[in-house]
């Protein structure tokens, strides 16, 4: 199992690549706005909690993209390297074949909403004079229900789109 998970990774790490990039430049962005919005003075705390409030729910709803992707790559991928025929013959099960993609793209979702979450519910409220109250828009329950969702659509149209 340990050598699927290693054999997903390495099949997703261009992906990686991508979301970290993007949310990178996200996040610079957001910086980058919030200095030129200040200038000529320095943004103050509750500045700082604004951006990470509405950059980091930018980054959120693309979060759900990201899912999107992943379960595109998931067959996709398999397909383009014809690995798909290869893992066929191989003794792993369909079961633990599945298991590793899923970890792995359910493990770097997770880290990624977790970082939005870390973002806005304790970076944020400690930066902020005000309480942070984001209502619906980030409830937990939520967040994995979009996620699931559009990574099954991302995965279901891999599976069925033949190029």
């Amino acid at each position: 199992m340990n050598k699927l998970l290693w054999k997903d990774y390495r099949l997703n790490r261009p992906l990686l690549i991508l979301c970290a990039a993007v949310w990178g430049m996200l996040y610079l962005v957001g910086v980058g706005t919030q200095l030129a919005m200040a200038w000529p003075r320095l943004p103050t705390l509750d500045d700082w909690a604004g951006m990470l409030i509405s950059w980091g729910t930018v980054g959120m709803y693309l979060t759900f993209c990201f899912a999107g992707l992943f379960g595109g790559h998931a067959i996709a991928c398999e397909r383009n390297d014809r690995s798909a025929n290869f893992l066929a013959c191989l003794p792993p099960t369909k079961g633990q074949i599945l298991t590793s993609k899923l970890v792995v793209a359910v493990g770097t979702l997770a880290a990624m909403f977790g970082w939005v979450l870390f973002s806005l519910y304790v970076i944020a409220a400690r930066l902020s004079s005000e309480p942070v109250d984001l209502g619906e828009i980030a409830t937990v329950p939520g967040l994995a229900t979009v996620s699931v969702l559009t990574f099954g659509v991302g995965w279901m149209a891999s599976a069925m789109l033949e190029k």
